[in-house]
């Protein structure tokens, strides 16, 4: 079969656009929502626990335990029990708080699975609390 040139040039075009139009690198990085603020509320007996260390695990779904250096980012919360993360990215995270409870005089320890999707979020921020105890 003998094509013609312009047929050839149609065949040629349409191959370089699909190889450079149509690929992409395999490892490109999805840009995400990175302004998104994780604001935890850490409380005990329903009152707020201030100064106590949280702790983020990112991308993960299972409790990464009591190992502090397992974790990704902590933080301590401020009088009011609150403790806020800046630039979280949505997907399945795990939040750990031990520490010591002056309203109680005792160590106390919490931590619960956090999965952020886009409707989770209200207002760049997504709000959860993190029940302590002894």
């Amino acid at each position: 079969m003998v094509l013609s040139p312009s047929n050839y040039l149609k065949i040629l075009t349409a191959f370089l656009f699909s190889i450079f139009v149509g690929c992409k690198k395999k490892d490109a990085v999805t840009p995400v929502n990175s302004k998104i603020i994780l604001a935890v509320s850490v409380t005990h007996h329903y009152l707020p626990v201030p100064s106590l260390p949280v702790y983020v695990k990112f991308n993960t779904s299972s409790y990464p335990g009591q190992d502090s250096t397992k974790y990704d980012i902590r933080k301590l919360t401020n009088e009011s029990g609150m403790v806020y993360f800046a630039n979280i990215i949505p997907g399945n995270h795990y939040i750990y708080g031990y520490g010591y409870d002056p309203g109680v005089g005792m160590n106390v320890i919490g931590y619960h699975p956090l999965i952020i999707t886009s409707s989770s979020v209200v207002n760049d921020t997504v709000r959860t609390l993190l029940y302590v105890s002894e």
